[in-house]
């Protein structure tokens, strides 16, 4: 990545995908999109255009063709990023209104506290500056998954 939050010099920062097991996997994700979007250089995520469908005499939709969307070169935003999100969630059934790009950070490290990975590797992961910064993550988290109390209640 050219670019993180963490990072305001841009050295870059490399990042590993770990390969799944099920069909979430990132590396094959990221392979289906690179092969999809014919991508063999520049930025990973990138806006795409869609153009409206060619008017039809008795008004019946066509169907979505590959012509009509166009792969721009230029990265996307972090405002695009989140829009995309809230859509997205509103389209699973969740209010999308409390959800942005930040929602996917903090559920990587939630998901991270619920199973178990020690704070240190999510630090390391999540590029947080100091383990302080990160508390805050894993205090609520932490409770939320392995609160004291939560098999007496």
């Amino acid at each position: 990545m050219p670019w993180r939050k963490n990072d305001q010099d841009g050295r870059g920062t490399k990042v590993w995908l770990p390969q799944g097991r099920t069909e979430l996997c990132p590396v094959a994700a990221v392979d289906a999109w690179l092969a999809a979007a014919v991508i063999n250089d520049g930025p990973l995520f990138r806006r795409l255009r869609r153009f409206p469908p060619p008017r039809v005499a008795n008004g019946a939709r066509p169907k979505p063709t590959p012509e009509r969307y166009r792969l721009g070169s230029a990265a996307i935003d972090t405002d695009s990023i989140a829009l995309i999100v809230k859509r997205w969630t509103g389209l699973a059934g969740f209010d999308g209104s409390g959800f942005a790009g930040h929602s996917l950070r903090r559920g990587a490290i939630s998901s991270g506290v619920a199973a178990g990975v020690h704070i240190a590797r999510l630090k390391q992961f999540s590029g947080h500056a100091s383990l302080k910064s990160l508390e805050e993550y894993v205090e609520l988290d932490e409770l939320r998954h392995n609160h004291p109390l939560k098999d007496v209640l």
